[in-house]
């Protein structure tokens, strides 16, 4: 799947903005440091998003944690 440079750029950009809104004091990364998270992030969207449009069927990330588990790891590891 593929995922421009421009996806990636945008996602972190409004990452970076969500972040400082939360927390005004936050050290926003280098967009290279989370560049591979933030695309196997939209990876992963993008084919959840398919296949709910070719299979008909609604993901519902509640249950697949209970299934699964949830780590929270964050998305920037330093």
């Amino acid at each position: 799947m593929e995922i421009s440079e421009s996806e990636v750029k945008e996602y972190f950009e409004d990452y970076a903005r969500k972040l400082k809104i939360l927390n005004p004091a936050a050290k926003v990364p280098k967009l290279k440091t989370v560049q591979k998270q933030i695309k196997a992030i939209l990876v992963e969207e993008k084919l959840i998003s398919r296949l709910e449009k070719d299979s008909s069927v609604e993901v519902k990330e509640s249950r697949f944690r209970e299934q699964y588990g949830d780590d929270n790891i964050d998305i920037v590891i330093e």
